[in-house]
């Protein structure tokens, strides 16, 4: 199934990201696709809040990856592969997150560890407009997505 809607605003993104976080369960894995600009840690910022996390979300892009404590025990893995073209240590880590039944999986720019990501995950892009809104598209299984404004 694929859900389609554009965001005015930031708080928009925020909001549309926490409506799907309410959908995700431990062991799904989020590929985020776009541009530079997209909007995307904006998104996981919305997602990680919609799944009870208080603090500060910021981008990996120099890190690589971020892991969020979320209540009941979970986490939130934040991978940025920007920087990257298929490095194996890394796609051991996301793997490693990936087989970790607590938690949500989400990656930027995931075309390099497409070998590693697994099949049935949720797939966002994000397209930003010369207005200043977003154009998002998410697809995943119909029985998560249906009913998703």
């Amino acid at each position: 199934m694929t859900f389609i809607t554009t965001t005015n605003s930031v708080e928009d993104t925020l909001d549309v990201a926490a409506k799907l976080a309410a959908r995700l369960r431990a062991g799904d894995c989020v590929e985020l696709v776009g541009d530079l600009g997209s909007g995307k840690t904006h998104f996981v910022k919305g997602l990680a809040a919609g799944l009870g996390y208080k603090g500060e979300v910021t981008s990996p892009t120099f890190t690589i990856s971020q892991i969020y404590s979320l209540p009941g025990d979970r986490h939130l893995y934040h991978f940025d592969f920007y920087r990257l073209a298929g490095d194996h240590l890394i796609a051991g880590e996301l793997g490693d997150a990936l087989a970790d039944p607590q938690s949500i999986v989400v990656t930027e720019w995931g075309q390099t560890m497409h070998a590693v990501l697994p099949l049935d995950r949720f797939r966002v892009s994000l397209e930003a407009s010369e207005s200043g809104g977003r154009q998002i598209k998410i697809e995943g299984p119909s029985s998560r997505l249906e009913g998703l404004k």
